[in-house]
Order: C-alpha cells, then structure tokens, then sequence
C-alpha cells in the first residue's frame, strides 16, 4: 500500500502528468466535479476522450457534475454517452476521486480557452492538490456525494436549454432588446445559422467575439458559401499589428475582411434582421444586452451603411501586408500640378527640417533657378543657425563654381559637383530629416523662372517612397566620391602598368640572356668531352668513363634546364609555338626516345626494361597489323612530342627501382580521332599531396628536379589539342600504391 500524502504542485508538467496519473487509476468508480469549461476538455482533447472510452470499457463507473449551458451543451450530451451527467449552478474549480478514498486531486478555476491551450501543446493547468491520505480524500468524497444529492439530472436542465432556444427562436417580430449572455449567444448562434448573407461591423473585440461564442457555427456558413448555399460572411473593422493572427484565421477559413481606420459602430445585419450593441466588447467578453429588428426600414439602412463603409474600407491582406512591412497607415503621396502650391510646398518642407536636408538639383539651370529663388540661402541659413546638415548634388559651371566656394567653406553644408548623369533624372528632389520627400518635374529647363520650368510634384511621408528618394540619392553621392577615387587609381594604375610592362621586358631580356649564357657554353663541354673521350687509349678511357659519363649528364641536363626556361617564357608571354607537320610518324618517335632512355639509363635498362609491343594495342583493326607503323601517322611538332615523351620516360625511369615500364598506343574512341599514349611504371606512385597541381609549374618531391617538365608536357600537349592525365595503378604493397600511369592524347 502507497504511502499516505498531500502534496501541493506547482510545477505545469508535474501538475499535468499527475492529473492524468489519478484518472487513469479507477477500477471502481471515477467521481469528477468541474466547471463549465471541463466538458469541452473533456470532449475535444483526444487524451481525455480516449481516457473515457477506455474506463467505460473497463466496466468503471464515472459520476460527472458540471454547470450545463447552452455554451457546452454539445459536449454535454456526448459526456453522457459515458458517464452519468448531473448540472449544479455557480461551480466554481475541478477536483476527481477514485475508487470510494483512495485518490483525490483537484485544480483551479480553468480559463475559457483552455481547450484551445490544450490543442496548442500548452496545459493550461498551472497547478494541483493531490492526496491519497484517507481522512482527507474521505471529507472529499463526502462533499461531492453532498453535491451529487443536490445537483439535477442532465436531462431535465437539457430539456430546459432546448425550450429556451425554441422560445428564442420564436420571438414575435419586431424590434427589442435582449438582454443576458444566454439568450444572446443563443440567438446569435440562431441567426448566424439560419442566415443567407452575414454583415458585421465591429470594433476587434466584436470579432474575437464571434470566435469565442459561434467560432463552429461560422465555420458551418462559411462551409456552405464555399459550396455555393450561402452569400459569405463579411466583416469591416480597425486591424492592428496584434490582431493579425486571429484575421488571417478567419481569412484562411474563408471570411473577406476589410480594414477601416476608426469603428464607430457595433452591428450585423443578416437578409432577415438586424442587431445593434453599444458594448466595445473588450477581449471578446460577450454584450450585456443587444438592439435586435426584423423591420425592414433597420435591416435597409444598415445595410446601406454597411456597404459604404466596406466600399471605402481596405482589404486586410494589403493591410496585413502593410503592418509586417512597417509601412504607416498614415503615411500619404500626393501628386501636385499648382507651381504656386508646389513652391509654398518647397519652403514650407525647407524651414521644417530639425537634422537633414538632402537636395539634387539636376542641371546648372536648375541650380541658378533655386538661388534666385532663395532656396540656397535658405539651406545656408539652416546649415549655419539650426545646424542642419545639407548635402546637395549639382551640375556645375563657373559662376556656380565661385557660389559653392562660399558654401563649402561651412562645417554642415556639402556640395558634390559635376555629375554629369543626374540630368537624365531631369527631377529637383529633396528629402526632409528622411521622413518625407519632394520631387519636382522640370518640364523646361531653359526658363529662368521656377513657376515656370516645372511640371507636377510628388510629395510623400511613404516610408517606401522616401527611403528609395534616399537609396537614389546615396548611392549618387557615393558614385561621385568613387569616381573621383577611381579618376586618381587610374592614373596610378596607368604609371604601374607602364612600370610592369617595362618590368616585363626586363625581365624577358634576363631570361633569354640566361638561357643564352647557359646555353653557349654548354655544347663546346659536351663537344669537347666526346673529343677528349676519342683521343683517348682505351685503357685510359675506361679508368675516367665514369667522371666523363658523369660530366656529359650534367652537362645534358644543364642543356635541358635552358631549353626549359625557354619554353616557359615563350609560354608565359604568349610567343609559344609549335612547327606542326602533316605527316609525322609516332611510332618512331617512341622508339627513338626509348633509345635516348637506353643511353641515359643504361645501368638500370638491364633490370628495368621498357616494353613497347605495338601488336597488343588497340590502335588498328586487325588487317592493318601488318603495316603498323603507318597506323601511327599523327599531325604535330616532332620535336615536342619528343620532348613530352623524354620528360614522362624519364619521370617513369627515375622513380622505378623494380619491374618495368610499358609504352602502349590506343584509340580513344570508336571515331579514331585521337591516339593515347599511354606510359605505366611500376615505381612508388604520384604523392597525394602534390597530384592536384602535378601539372603546374614547380610541382615536385624530387631533390632533382625542377618542376618544369610536366608543367612544359601539359602546355605542349594542349597547344596540340589534346590533353595529359595521371592516375595510380590499382596495385599495392602494404597498403601503398605502386607505380604511375601518364596518358596523352594527340589529334591524328
């Protein structure tokens, strides 16, 4: 057995949780005692519902006291459907009890929408009482089974609510006052039904109203309007940013709703009567008494008030639109076609700036008319006494000129000149303190008189408006700082152009001097070193082989290197070219750099070979194999292939210590436009960190090399039309790749 104890909650989850907890214990009987809002919970919630349905299926016995009224009499008579259901006038808070003392909780008053709070997520339970202790829950039940003694069956108080709605139903015609929140509510739920068109004219709280007390027999009508049975629900009314949410409700359920700046009266009118109330109905509280007629004279009249007003009212989107824009609902534009009016109007803006003054006057024409005017003096005057800050944006000339010296020489008055492109504006615009604009069309810039030169005026306190005045006006003003900015780079840009071309050529003459210098005295060592080589006797030649192989291969590379330096500042200063030839054979180009790899490699070509098999390729059909020299003629620059070839053997040769290197020719499709040359190698694979930029210039891991060739291998093939590619081999040791495969394509 549980321990005995009360314990009060003020926790909302814990209060919740444990009122669900004791509703769910009963294996007897369930006794409940609550307001006149708990048989909507009740009802409506499914948690409740579902609650119900399962202790009746149990066999338990629910007892429910509540306050029957015509508000909740739906869910009265579904709640009887599971337990047996008795109405007690004035209840006043909620509390349960289970099984004959074992279990009492209760709770506070409930607020009106708290079925809408549950359906929300939100519990509008804030607190509990709960208590198991026997003497406690024993007084409890005492009290409710005192007030089961006194309360009535439902069925007589339902019997009861019926004839006051036929009573109501049936009132004689005429005009009179109804007075009571049962009678009204019954009435306007009547009336709402039973009508073919519903007008409303009311203050917000007339609207939260009708959600409040017939939000479900609107939704019937308008259900009915949708399917062509019924003329609409319209209501007009004053729409603020807070009741935004509960239009768009009633919008999105199919109600057109319009906004009018001031309600000054509270009235519907249906196509059989109509229904006056002097009451505000602040929050949605429902009229204390209620003007209602069935005369036509009322029903016409009002109905013609009605419709002048929804005439001249606003539609609520553009008035939602409004709000969520910030755009104020005094805010007015005005076109004006009175010179007489738009000057008075100019001045009057003028002297009313407090921190502000932004003018664009779009000729010198225009500029001289606002002096004659006394529109400059003016915007002195402001500048130097109120401490307005003036910015103006004008055309100059030199009578202008010596004008504005005078006026620059003040802290708040600035003056941008010469802008050339505000004349196609042809509008004199000013702004006031960035609250409102004017701007003037100039029909004739030719005459020396305002009155004369202008055309209409736009004058706006429209945020909207105002702000683009000031978006056009700020980004003039920065485009002008910017030119002049940009006047003052360009020449800086010009004389660091002219230093870089000079740069350049500096730079080009160093490279082919170098390259020159290298290259002169390169050939005499490799000359002279094969000379020396002849002259000597054999016996001599073999005890220094190894420093003149050592001397030529340097001397090689030195060449090498220059012929590279070359080429790139060919590349890089666009006079790159290549001696193609129609007619140029591949295959002996392979063959003869696999030669040159011989010489070069001969200490290693023994245990690293390189195979080029023609016959296994794809590069012919079968009955050109005979003649397969001929099948690899190719357009291109013999001597650059050549070099291609030599930088990707020697790569391949350079980085394999085992196994071999494998030359092969293939198609690159069915067309046979291109030939790949493709290049494997079983050596230790392209490094990760480099293989993204392989191809540019200094990309390399080697101590030796310069991280020329394959940037000079790319640019070459490319110039071909063609294209080099690297991948790894799909092969491994220990995880780590083995080996590299370089691909070309040539045009044929």
């Amino acid at each position: 057995m549980p321990p005995q104890k009360t314990e009060a909650l003020d926790d909302i989850d814990a209060a919740t949780r444990t009122i669900l907890q004791v509703f769910h214990n009963p294996k007897v009987k369930l006794d409940i005692y609550g307001d006149s809002t708990l048989p909507a919970i009740s009802i409506n919630v499914e948690t409740f519902t579902n609650l119900f349905l399962d202790l009746k299926t149990r066999g338990v016995k629910i007892r429910y006291i509540t306050q029957i009224s015509q508000d909740n009499l739906t869910c009265c008579r579904e709640i009887m459907k599971y337990a047996e259901l008795r109405h007690l006038e004035g209840i006043k808070g909620n509390f349960g009890l289970v099984d004959n003392n074992k279990e009492f909780v209760a709770t506070p008053p409930l607020p009106p929408l708290a079925t809408v709070a549950i359906k929300q997520g939100v519990s509008p339970v804030s607190q509990a009482i709960y208590s198991n202790s026997k003497w406690i829950v024993e007084q409890q039940q005492y009290l409710f089974d005192t007030l089961w003694g006194k309360a009535i069956p439902a069925e007589q108080k339902i019997r009861e609510i019926d004839g006051n709605i036929e009573k109501t139903k049936t009132a004689p015609t005429g005009t009179r006052i109804i007075e009571g929140t049962d009678e009204i509510a019954i009435r306007a739920r009547y009336v709402t039904e039973t009508s073919n068109v519903l007008l409303v004219c009311s203050t917000f709280g007339g609207l939260k109203m009708l959600e409040n007390l017939i939000f479900d027999s609107l939704e019937k009508v308008l259900d009915k309007y949708k399917k062509g049975n019924h003329k609409g629900i319209r209501w007009i009314g004053t729409i603020e940013a807070e009741h935004l949410e509960l239009v768009k409700k009633f919008l999105d359920l199919g109600m057109q709703i319009r906004h009018t700046k001031t309600t000054l009266l509270n009235f519907s009118v249906t196509n059989k009567e109509f229904n006056f109330t002097v009451d505000k109905m602040k929050g949605g509280k429902i009229s204390s008494s209620v003007l209602t007629s069935d005369q036509p004279i009322y029903i016409n009249h009002f109905s013609s008030i009605f419709e002048e007003l929804w005439k001249n009212g606003i539609d609520a989107r553009k008035r939602i639109k409004d709000i969520e824009q910030g755009i104020d609902e005094d805010d007015t534009t005005k076109i004006i076609d009175n010179p007489q009016i738009i000057q008075k109007l100019l001045f009057k803006q003028l002297n009313s700036a407090t921190s502000e003054i932004l003018l664009i006057l779009p000729s010198t024409n225009e500029f001289l008319r606002q002096t004659k005017l006394g529109t400059i003096q003016s915007l002195l005057n402001k500048a130097i006494e109120k401490n307005v800050t003036v910015r103006i944006l004008t055309q100059t000339n030199d009578s202008i000129e010596r004008i504005l010296q005078d006026l620059s020489k003040h802290e708040n008055f600035e003056v941008i000149r010469n802008r050339t492109d505000i004349a196609e504006v042809n509008t004199t615009t000013m702004v006031v303190d960035r609250k409102n604009s004017l701007a003037i069309e100039i029909m004739d810039d030719s005459s020396e008189q305002f009155n004369n030169s202008i055309g209409y005026a736009t004058y706006s306190t429209s945020k909207p408006t105002v702000s683009s005045y000031i978006t056009v006006f700020e980004r003039l003003w920065l485009q002008t700082e910017l030119y002049e900015q940009v006047k003052d780079s360009n020449k800086r840009l010009e004389l660091a152009n002219e230093q870089l071309q000079i740069h350049d050529r500096m730079q080009q003459e160093f490279i082919d001097t170098a390259a020159h210098e290298l290259r002169t005295p390169i050939m005499p060592i490799i000359g002279g070193m094969e000379l020396l080589e002849a002259k000597l006797e054999p016996k001599d030649r073999e005890n220094v082989k190894l420093e003149i192989e050592m001397i030529l291969r340097n001397a090689d590379r030195l060449q090498r290197l220059a012929e590279d330096i070359l080429q790139v500042a060919n590349i890089e200063s666009n006079s790159f070219k290549l001696d193609l030839k129609e007619q140029v054979d591949l295959y002996s180009i392979i063959l003869n750099v696999i030669g040159d790899m011989g010489k070069k490699y001969g200490h290693k070509i023994g245990r690293i070979p390189i195979i080029f098999d023609l016959e296994r390729n794809d590069v012919m059909d079968d009955g050109e194999k005979h003649n397969a020299q001929r099948s690899l003629i190719v357009k291109c620059d013999q001597y650059k292939i050549s070099q291609v070839l030599f930088n990707l053997l020697d790569n391949a040769m350079k980085f394999t210590e085992k196994g071999k290197v494998a030359v092969s020719v293939r198609k690159l499709d069915e067309k046979n436009d291109f030939l790949v040359v493709r290049i494997a190698d079983t050596g230790r694979g392209i490094d990760p960190l480099i293989k993204d930029r392989l191809f540019q210039k200094f990309a390399t891991k080697s101590e030796k090399g310069t991280g020329l060739g394959l940037y000079l291998s790319r640019k070459i093939i490319e110039a071909h039309g063609g294209r080099i590619w690297v991948e790894n081999t799909n092969n491994s040791v220990n995880g780590q790749g083995i080996g590299a495969i370089f691909n070309f394509s040539l045009p044929r």
